[in-house]
């Protein structure tokens, strides 16, 4: 009897431990978080009742930073889920790892088109969030504005009734609670933080609640973290600081993070080529020759052939054109190159290095060297006519001077070539900015109607949805 007393004493001393063990996050989650957010993927190997939400987190993570939508379609989130319910407990991060499988299997649908499994899987991450507290609950409801500004469209009675500035700053103070909070691992706050500044652009963000998270949180460890380094790099860039994200490129190389992750090849060429150095060209063409599917292909062709034209290799020009217009635009990025592409007989080497200028944030120069060059103006085409007043809008409207901007803006207005380039679109919505900012709301009115009513070759989307949002006050 003393053994069989043993025995059951080791049962349910091991049965207890397992118990209390389950769902523990720092003994076994932790690890598997924390290589996912600096880009090492391979997390198969150690399998716990964390690995359905590891296996998921992963292909999210994998599906963005290659723009590989057929992994994420690929994905059946719905076995991950069954396998993470065998494990159902009580414990908050069970819950946080379920409400996180329905947020991805909803983005995932979201992404095929299939709104109506989007919208169910939405309301059973809400019902499984719902039995957490605190921080989790706050992490969750970041990720609930992001999919309520893409709800809003198709079934607005699921979402919040809000514009994109009140979910903008509902967003930053969610991550600021949880930065400040004692209790979330650290490896969450760094979550928190690099969600914030990969997801307020899709929230409508001008740059600045993101670049102000760039700088500010301590959790950005852009030194070592794969992951903030690229998100950080991206934001910079694509806000004019492109010096800056060409330093902190410059430190994920010597980190070894080009290694891990193909999209550092060409957020670097990218950078260099606004830059106007010459060495984007290895960074585009590593880019290429390791891209594994077709996403981006063709916009690193176009930043290599705008390279090429601006070194006057006219036949590598034309022969990288082509085959971006034969190859399959996979992101948007890469219907834009071939847009480009069909504007060839157009491209000007003084046009095109500023707008080079221009995208790496250096708006005196950009002026500068259009004032500079402005006899060239008398052999332009209409097409060239018009890029040069838009490009002139662009720098006097960032170096301030409105009146300037104004006087180019109008130029660039013009609908007749609204078929065949965006500035004068564009252009429009610009004027109706600075005429809001100037307090003049019925100009602002006019010119933000005459934007929706004007077409765009591409962009035409997102700049009538900027133009509406703004006539509507939002």
């Amino acid at each position: 009897m003393g053994i069989i007393r043993k025995i059951a004493a080791i049962i349910l001393i091991g049965t207890s431990l397992n118990a209390s063990a389950q769902f523990d996050y720092q003994r076994n989650g932790a690890g598997m978080h924390r290589q996912i957010l600096n880009f090492v993927l391979d997390t198969d190997s150690d399998t716990n009742e964390f690995q359905p939400w590891i296996t998921g987190y992963t292909a999210i993570v994998k599906s963005l930073i290659n723009s590989d939508t057929d992994l994420l379609a690929s994905t059946d989130f719905s076995v991950l889920i069954k396998e993470l319910k065998k494990h159902e407990t009580d414990n908050e991060f069970y819950y946080l790892c379920l409400a996180d499988l329905y947020l991805m299997r909803s983005f995932a649908a979201f992404s095929s088109n299939y709104n109506l499994t989007a919208a169910s899987s939405y309301m059973l991450a809400l019902q499984n969030m719902n039995k957490t507290t605190g921080w989790k609950r706050n992490r969750y409801s970041m990720l609930q504005l992001v999919l309520d500004a893409q709800l809003y469209n198709t079934f607005p009675t699921l979402a919040k009734n809000l514009t994109p500035q009140q979910r903008i700053a509902e967003f930053c103070r969610l991550q600021r609670d949880i930065e400040n909070d004692a209790t979330p691992p650290n490896t969450f706050k760094t979550e928190s933080a690099l969600l914030a500044i990969f997801l307020l652009p899709s929230l409508g963000d001008d740059g600045t609640s993101l670049l102000d998270i760039y700088r500010n949180s301590p959790y950005i460890e852009t030194n070592g973290n794969a992951a903030t380094a690229l998100v950080a790099a991206q934001a910079l860039m694509h806000h004019g600081q492109a010096a800056e994200a060409a330093r902190l490129l410059n430190k994920s190389l010597q980190n070894g993070h080009f290694d891990k992750c193909n999209m550092f090849n060409l957020l670097m060429g990218n950078t260099l080529s606004n830059l106007l150095n010459d060495s984007c060209q290895i960074f585009l063409t590593q880019y290429i020759k390791r891209q594994t599917n077709n996403a981006d292909i063709g916009y690193a062709k176009l930043k290599l052939a705008w390279h090429c034209f601006l070194k006057g290799d006219t036949l590598r020009t034309k022969m990288l054109c082509n085959e971006i217009k034969r190859s399959p635009a996979v992101t948007s990025d890469d219907r834009q190159a071939q847009y480009e592409c069909t504007l060839l007989p157009y491209w000007d080497t003084t046009l095109l290095r500023a707008r080079l200028l221009f995208d790496a944030g250096n708006y005196t120069d950009c002026e500068q060297l259009l004032l500079k060059n402005r006899d060239n103006i008398k052999s332009y085409s209409a097409v060239q006519l018009n890029e040069y007043a838009y490009r002139m809008g662009r720098a006097c409207h960032k170096n301030g001077k409105t009146d300037l901007a104004k006087h180019f803006y109008s130029i660039a207005a013009n609908p007749n070539l609204a078929d065949v380039v965006y500035y004068p679109c564009y252009s429009l919505y610009y004027l109706g900015a600075i005429s809001l900012a100037e307090g003049n709301t019925e100009a602002a009115s006019s010119y933000f109607k005459q934007c929706l009513k004007t077409n765009s070759p591409i962009y035409k989307e997102s700049i009538h949805r900027k133009a509406k949002l703004a006539g509507e006050g939002k």
